[in-house]
């Protein structure tokens, strides 16, 4: 099993924990939703601006090949991220 080193705090936290054990940051593993909406946007305009130039149907088929690719592809880009997000408090 592998282990990760906190960035804030420099503690090692092992695969899978959702809590840092010495800062308390909250750990994220995968694919960011950012990048999810972000495939989507994209599917929808070029589907659209295809539907529109082209053909509606060639439309509808390029935005669930781009959605699809997209999302496959998020998928194999961000299979080894680990996000450690803390809040700051100060007074």
């Amino acid at each position: 099993m592998e282990n990760h080193v906190c960035p804030h705090c420099r503690t090692e936290v092992p695969q899978g924990a959702n809590v840092c054990t010495g800062c308390q940051a909250e750990i994220e593993y995968g694919t960011p939703n950012a990048a999810f909406i972000a495939v989507f946007l994209a599917a929808a305009l070029l589907g659209g601006w295809i539907g529109t130039n082209v053909n509606s149907t060639v439309g509808w088929i390029a935005f669930a090949i781009i959605l699809v690719g997209g999302l496959i592809g998020c998928f194999k880009l961000f299979t080894n991220r680990v996000s450690f997000k803390r809040i700051y408090k100060t007074r």
